[in-house]
């Protein structure tokens, strides 16, 4: 080989040798991730680990196995957040928080209690237990008020109810039921506050069950009341005395003296005559009267527009002079055959009427001074019973409408 021959090898050799340096020269480097990872270390210790969140997760077993310093440092700061949290002060405090709630609620509790719970006469059979329990079981039925109401002589008094008032004597309309009938708010007078606008009446005894609501739906309890109730509060005491004193007081102390009376028969005829007869009877004799002179026959229920109020805001003497101007104005009106009083401020009226004139005869006699409140049948035929529970319902239909209300039996 000549020279030049070895010249050119040893240039090639040379450049071979410069590109494998330059080849291995980035290789160099590699001590530098340590380096690196050194500096993520003083990094994390200047507190900056928060860019690598997966990393202090995986490096925690191991950071806690190799500084258990960093243990102790992070144990403190669990219990610091948990403190507000923790049940040890807060299971001291509910003892003493946890009975104020009842202690708020309780003043609403005794309304509650008190509210289905009829207030009861002590000294009565309505005050038994069994008894004032089903009384509120009966209210709770119908959805109404239930009230026990009796007449002294001179007022109503309330024996028991369900509205959860106190209890007072009440003034109102004197009942003399010879059966189950409807009252509205006009007949009820100030009981009409204890059991609503409307009750179903029921004697019951000397008493008479006053129920509001739904009372159709109270046949069911009628049996149960006599199991509970004792056969005195069941049966009437001297009703022909009571009733007689209150409808003639004059014929009272004859009917007084009657001391023995078996199943309403008085066995005196004075005291008989003192008696009231029976409304449905009074209507029977109309109808029979009616029936043998073939004539028609309407019947009637008329009171003052203001009857309610006369009867709970006057004294008596003002209401028997109301009454009394209204049973003349009754008297001059025509077509009028019988009126008899069906209550306080109100009277049953017998008309010989067909229904087209005794609509007209209602309409002419309620747009007088003061105005009136009528309730009529026509015509008047049927049970007396229907007739006179028809009336009553026109009556109420009245009430509620501020008009005169026709209606077939």
């Amino acid at each position: 080989m000549t020279l030049v021959g070895w010249l050119l090898l040893l240039v090639v050799l040379a450049f071979a040798g410069a590109y494998a340096a330059s080849r291995r020269r980035p290789k160099l480097p590699g001590p530098t991730v340590p380096r690196v990872s050194e500096g993520s270390d003083d990094l994390g210790s200047l507190g900056l680990s928060e860019v690598r969140p997966a990393g202090p997760r995986a490096a925690r077993p191991e950071e806690e196995a190799r500084r258990p310093e960093s243990v102790s440092a992070a144990r403190p700061v669990s219990p610091r957040p948990a403190e507000p949290a923790s049940p040890a002060p807060s299971a001291g405090a509910r003892p003493v928080t946890l009975p104020t709630v009842p202690r708020g609620d309780e003043p609403a509790r005794p309304k509650a209690a008190t509210h289905p719970g009829p207030a009861t006469r002590s000294g009565t059979p309505w005050a038994d237990p069994a008894v004032a329990h089903l009384l509120a079981s009966l209210a709770g039925h119908v959805g109404g008020g239930v009230a026990i109401v009796r007449h002294d002589g001179r007022q109503h008094l309330v024996e028991a109810r369900t509205d959860g008032g106190s209890l007072v004597p009440v003034d109102g309309r004197r009942f003399d039921l010879d059966g189950d009938t409807w009252l509205a708010s006009d007949a009820l007078g100030g009981l009409a506050g204890a059991v609503g606008a409307r009750a179903r009446a029921i004697p019951v005894g000397d008493a008479v069950l006053l129920i509001g609501g739904d009372a159709d739906a109270a046949d069911p309890y009628f049996d149960l009341l006599e199991l509970v109730l004792p056969e005195s509060a069941l049966e009437p005491s001297r009703p022909a005395s009571a009733r007689a004193s209150a409808e003639a007081p004059e014929r009272a102390p004859e009917v007084d003296d009657v001391d023995e009376m078996d199943d309403f028969d008085l066995g005196d005829e004075e005291a008989a005559e003192a008696a009231p007869v029976p409304r449905a009877t009074i209507i029977a004799e109309e109808q029979a009267e009616a029936r043998d002179a073939e004539r028609p026959l309407a019947f009637a229920l008329v009171t003052l527009a203001d009857a309610e109020e006369r009867l709970t805001g006057h004294a008596p003497e003002a209401v028997a002079r109301a009454e009394a101007e209204l049973r003349e104005r009754l008297e001059t009106a025509p077509d009028v055959r019988r009126i008899e009083p069906f209550g306080d401020l109100l009277f049953g009226v017998f008309l010989a009427l067909a229904p087209a004139g005794a609509a007209a005869w209602c309409d002419r006699l309620a747009s007088g001074d003061p105005p009136l409140f009528i309730g009529a049948v026509a015509p008047a035929d049927g049970d007396p019973t229907d007739v006179r529970n028809a009336a009553a319902r026109a009556l109420h239909d009245a009430y509620d409408q501020k008009r005169t209300r026709v209606v077939e039996a």
